[in-house]
């Protein structure tokens, strides 16, 4: 309790399935930390000694998982993945390029102790993939580019469910728009989109989906991810 930190995630994944969190965005090597995602049915509370960040904000949260990391974390977690309860398999993952997830979730060497970083659904959906869905989309969705790290090139892929007026910007630390990828209107459907960064300097970028739909403009989406280029 004196040399770890909590962590709490809130996702899109189906309860009972298995969480493990890694060091790099391969997945490779041995877990930092894993778990199970709620609700499992089993009263994880202060009175059967779990954490009081757990207590509260995961058990019984749809979705919801909760870890101990360590403090000595120098490349922070990397990525999120989530396996199947049935057969042992990766359903899906997010990963993050150097730690600091697009929420600001800093997860780098971390000192909170029972202050627990949060890793919110856009961060790590767990929804299961872009790849792996037969029919057509049911959300919109934004998925982490790959490979990420990159150089000069990676492929960036999302759904639409509904036909959309769409954007697809990258941008700069500074908030400057670096490249526009998409920018008009697309049909529902599974999107895959390669970006060539060849010209710019390495470091992170941003890229964020826009997407409003034309049959009820009122509704829309966006959502945004971050890229390290590395040269």
């Amino acid at each position: 309790d004196s040399t770890g930190t909590g962590l709490y995630g809130l996702s899109s994944a189906a309860p009972k399935d298995f969480v493990l969190l890694y060091d790099n965005v391969a997945g490779s090597g041995r877990p930092i930390s894993a778990s199970f995602i709620e609700s499992d049915g089993t009263d994880n509370t202060t009175t059967n000694n779990y954490s009081a960040f757990y207590a509260n904000n995961v058990n019984g949260v749809d979705g919801a998982y909760g870890v101990v990391l360590p403090n000595l974390l120098p490349n922070g977690i990397r990525r999120v993945e989530r396996r199947s309860l049935i057969t042992g398999q990766i359903v899906s993952f997010a990963t993050d390029a150097d730690g600091i997830w697009p929420s600001g979730a800093n997860t780098i060497n971390p000192t909170g102790g029972t202050t627990a970083i949060v890793l919110t659904n856009s961060d790590a959906p767990l929804l299961t993939r872009v790849k792996d869905i037969s029919g057509p989309p049911q959300s919109y969705y934004l998925d982490q580019n790959y490979p990420n790290p990159f150089n000069p090139t990676t492929k960036i892929e999302y759904q639409l469910p509904f036909e959309s007026k769409v954007t697809l910007r990258i941008y700069n630390l500074l908030g400057q728009v670096v490249a526009t990828l998409v920018n008009g209107v697309e049909s529902v459907g599974y999107k895959s989109v390669d970006w060539n960064a060849r010209g710019l300097v390495s470091g992170a970028y941003f890229y964020q989906l826009e997407a409003t739909n034309l049959s009820d403009p009122t509704k829309s989406f966006t959502q945004v991810r971050k890229v390290l280029l590395l040269k």
